[in-house]
């Protein structure tokens, strides 16, 4: 056990000011939200000064901002990982998802991140919310037109889709209150969903 503590001394050391204060706002803004969490809160409880904050952003928004793009790199790496891939599209669907398990046991402050990320995109109002609603619905669209070979979706299905992959990912985070259905199961559901959607159109 001591040694254990002293490894964790040790890194807790190495730890930056900028990390320290990225890793407390991701908390503070999955918890309490972007508008409920202000500077002050995020540097008394990340134990640095308000100088060493505006030392590498100039607002509260430019953090945030940046933590968002950092999760947007995360998100664009797992669709340009399957893009190219000669699957069919029910199994594209599943590798998202198992992707996404994936991930959040391997990197806890992902966990934090998605949370924030769903907050910014489904608050009204939020600062940068319509840039990450953009950016991530086309990535959604792309995917369901040139990888899973759909045409005709109506605008708004890929926002939908995001609200179902994010259900899921927060809903993983809670193993013990919500036992999921099994990720190919889910995947056949999305996936008749979207052929159900352009049917309906046609």
């Amino acid at each position: 056990m001591r040694h254990i503590k002293k490894i964790l001394s040790e890194i807790n050391k190495r730890e930056t000011a900028k990390d320290k204060i990225i890793r407390v706002a991701m908390m503070l803004f999955a918890k309490k939200g972007y508008g409920d969490t202000s500077v002050n809160t995020i540097v008394r409880e990340a134990g640095v000064s308000k100088g060493a904050f505006f030392h590498y952003w100039k607002s509260k928004e430019d953090l945030l901002r940046e933590m968002l793009d950092a999760y947007m790199d995360e998100i664009k790496q797992a669709y340009y990982s399957l893009t190219g891939m000669d699957l069919p599209p029910k199994e594209k669907i599943r590798r998202v998802l198992y992707y996404i398990s994936q991930k959040q046991r391997e990197h806890e402050e992902l966990t934090y991140m998605l949370v924030v990320f769903m907050r910014v995109i489904f608050t009204p109002g939020t600062p940068l919310r319509e840039k990450y609603v953009s950016e991530l619905g086309s990535i959604i669209s792309e995917f369901i037109e040139r990888d899973l070979g759909i045409k005709g979706v109506p605008k708004g299905s890929g926002f939908v889709l995001i609200s179902i992959i994010g259900a899921y990912s927060l809903f993983e985070l809670t193993p013990d209150l919500i036992k999921l259905p099994h990720p190919d199961d889910i995947a056949d559901v999305i996936w008749d969903g979207i052929k159900s959607v352009v049917r309906d159109k046609t």
